[in-house]
């Protein structure tokens, strides 16, 4: 469990701050670009859940 809570720790602003800013700044994604990219990674989530 402690190996969990690292990895957590290290990926959390990885994917709350980096992801974003690469996505919109650097590759130049537009604000519905991006919004795609979120919806379709939430889509493969649920559907992995069922």
């Amino acid at each position: 469990m402690g190996f969990a809570l690292v990895i957590n720790f290290f990926a959390a602003p990885i994917f709350a701050v980096l992801y974003p800013y690469v996505m919109r700044i650097v590759i130049k994604f537009t604000a519905e670009q991006y919004g795609l990219l979120e919806t379709s990674f939430m889509g493969v989530y649920f559907s992995e859940t069922f």
